[in-house]
């Protein structure tokens, strides 16, 4: 059987670089018509901006919008992802089961993608420790944790230094061993040669010869400079 590692990108529509790089409605509907699903960042905007931003992208698009940062909006989105200081703002450690209790969340992004009702959960995570921590608290509720930076990058301030081989290695090592079933999505500096080197480095672990591993980009996907998948 021909072993069928894929590396597909995870969307980010970062509506202030929309505005600073004068993307077009039209330019970002080419650019979004083969996906099912994009992240939506909108930062410093009150709820009611943000909701009205919702409306308008989900009229727009029709796709399946995970929502960063604003947790507290879950029931108007497909799903939200949270920055690890986020998890202390909401105190989520804490309402774990409250939460998996109130919604239906997807074990991984496929099962997110094909069903029609169920929503997501992602965090980022920037080291192995963070990552086998959050994991252990947020199991029940997560669909994929985020890890990065794996490439320096200049759309985000970052206060992380760049995963390094041996970080990256103890992770996957972790995914194997707990046979993690929440999906992988590697973020920070993601660019065409980032991709193929970590395609490599995940395809060296037989484990994930038969998974789909996810890159998420703001910068380089909305300038069209990746591809959808890989290879």
């Amino acid at each position: 059987m021909e072993d069928s590692l894929r590396f597909c990108l995870y969307p980010i529509v970062d509506v202030k670089f929309l505005e600073t790089q004068n993307i077009t409605e039209e330019y970002l509907k080419r650019l979004l018509q083969n996906l099912d699903f994009f992240q939506l960042r909108i930062k410093n905007k009150t709820k009611n901006e943000v909701l009205d931003l919702l409306k308008n992208f989900y009229k727009k698009f029709n796709k399946k919008i995970i929502l960063n940062d604003y947790y507290d909006l879950l029931d108007f989105v497909d799903g939200i992802h949270l920055g690890i200081e986020d998890l202390y703002q909401f105190d989520l450690k804490e309402k774990v089961s409250e939460i998996k209790e109130k919604y239906n969340f997807a074990k991984n992004l496929t099962e997110f993608l094909l069903s029609k009702d169920k929503l997501i959960f992602g965090i980022s995570t920037h080291n192995f420790l963070q990552f086998s921590k959050i994991y252990e608290e947020f199991q029940s509720i997560l669909g994929y944790l985020a890890i990065g930076p794996v490439n320096s990058t200049t759309t985000k301030i970052v206060e992380y230094p760049v995963i390094n081989q041996e970080e990256l290695n103890k992770i996957l090592t972790f995914i194997i061993t707990n046979q993690l079933e929440i999906s992988i999505v590697l973020i920070g500096g993601i660019e065409k040669s980032v991709i193929e080197a970590l395609y490599h480095t995940f395809y060296n672990f037989k484990y994930f010869n038969n998974k789909t591993i996810y890159f998420a980009s703001i910068s380089n996907f909305l300038n069209n400079k990746i591809p959808i998948c890989y290879p």
